[in-house]
C-alpha cells in the first residue's frame, strides 16, 4: 500500500511540473518585459506632459522678444558696443536741441555728451553710464534707430547677431520641446500598439533617452532666453543676470545633479538584483533584456490566468 502511495505521489508531482512547462513556456520571463513596457509608457507620458507645459510657456513668453518690445534693450546695447551708433545718437539729439546736461540739484549734474565722448574710459556697467543711457533713451526716437541700423549693417552686423540671440534661444527651445513632445507621443503609441517584447523596448530605449535630453536642453535654453529678455532692458541688468546665474549655478544645478545621481544609482543597484551585468546595469530599462534572473520569475502566481492554470493542473 505504501508503494502505491509513493507511486501516486510521484506521478502527481511529475506531470504537474511537465504540464506547467508545456502549457506556459516562457510565461514567467515575459513578466519583467510587460513591467518594463508599462514603465516606459508612463515615462513617455510624463515627458510629453512636462514638455507640452514648458512649450506653452516658451510660446507665450516669446511674444515679448519681438523687436518692437526690445528696442530699449537694442538701444542700450548698441550705445555701449558700437562707436558709430554713439555718434549717430549725439548727432540726432543735437538736431533736436536736446539738453545733454541733467541736473538733479544745484550741486549734482551729469553731462551725457561728455559721457558719450569718453565712452572708451567708462565701463558700461558703471552707474554714470547707466544714468546717461536712461537720459538719452527717454528722448531718442527709436524708429530712427531702426532706420540707421538697416543703413549701417556692416558696423552693426556682429551686434545684430548678439541681439538676435534671444530670438534664437526661444526658437531652439521651442524646437527641442516640440520634437520631444512628438517623439514621446510616437513612443507611447508604438508601445501601446505592439505586444511587450525586448525588441520593442530596445528600439524605444534610445528614443526615450533622446526625449529626456530634449526636455532638459529645451528648458535650459528657455531659462537663458528668459533671463536675457527680462533683464536686458533693466538699468541693473548686470546685477540681475549675475544673481540669476548664481541661483541657477549654485542651487538648481547641484540639486538636479544629486537627484540624477541618486536615481541612477538606485536604478543600477536594482537592476543588478535582477541579474543584469554591471557593464549594462547603468542603462535604465536594461533589466527587460535579462528576464530569466528576474525576481518576478519566482514566487506565487502574479495573474489570475496563471492561478487558474495551476489550479487546473
Amino acid at each position: 500500500m505504501s508503494n502505491l502511495r509513493e507511486n501516486s505521489n510521484s506521478s502527481n508531482k511529475g506531470p504537474s511540473t511537465d504540464a506547467r512547462d508545456v502549457m506556459w513556456p516562457g510565461s514567467a520571463p515575459a513578466l519583467p518585459v510587460r513591467s518594463a513596457a508599462r514603465n516606459m509608457t508612463m515615462g513617455f507620458g510624463a515627458i510629453s506632459l512636462v514638455s507640452a507645459v514648458a512649450l506653452a510657456f516658451v510660446v507665450g513668453e516669446s511674444w515679448y522678444a519681438q523687436e518692437s518690445m526690445q528696442t530699449h534693450r537694442l538701444f542700450k546695447e548698441s550705445l555701449c558696443k558700437v562707436p558709430e551708433f554713439r555718434s549717430f545718437v549725439q548727432f540726432t539729439l543735437e538736431q533736436q536741441n536736446f539738453n545733454f546736461v541733467f541736473q538733479s540739484t544745484s550741486t549734482q549734474w551729469l553731462d551725457t555728451k561728455r559721457v558719450l565722448q569718453n565712452a572708451g574710459t567708462i565701463a558700461c556697467d558703471e552707474s554714470m553710464w547707466l544714468a546717461a543711457e536712461e537720459i538719452l533713451a527717454a528722448s531718442f526716437p527709436m524708429r530712427r534707430m531702426m532706420v540707421w541700423i538697416n543703413m549701417n549693417r556692416e558696423p552693426m552686423s556682429a551686434h545684430i547677431g548678439e541681439f538676435q540671440l534671444v530670438e534664437r534661444l526661444y526658437s531652439w527651445s521651442s524646437g527641442c520641446l516640440m520634437v520631444g513632445v512628438a517623439n514621446s507621443v510616437l513612443g507611447t503609441a508604438f508601445l501601446a500598439l505592439s505586444p511587450p517584447s525586448t525588441c520593442v523596448l530596445q528600439a524605444q530605449r534610445g528614443q526615450f533617452v533622446i526625449c529626456f535630453l530634449l526636455l532638459v536642453i529645451g528648458i535650459i535654453l528657455f531659462m537663458q532666453a528668459h533671463n536675457h529678455c527680462l533683464y536686458g532692458s533693466s538699468s541693473f541688468r548686470d546685477e540681475s543676470m549675475s544673481d540669476s546665474a548664481s541661483l541657477f549655478n549654485f542651487f538648481l544645478i547641484p540639486v538636479a545633479l544629486v537627484a540624477v545621481f541618486c536615481g541612477w544609482g538606485a536604478t543600477f543597484m536594482s537592476q543588478k538584483s535582477y541579474g543584469v551585468p554591471s557593464m549594462l546595469a547603468w542603462i535604465p530599462g536594461a533589466y527587460s533584456d535579462y528576464p530569466d534572473s528576474s525576481p518576478e520569475t519566482t514566487g506565487p502566481p502574479t495573474s489570475l490566468r496563471e492561478l487558474t492554470v495551476e489550479m487546473d493542473i
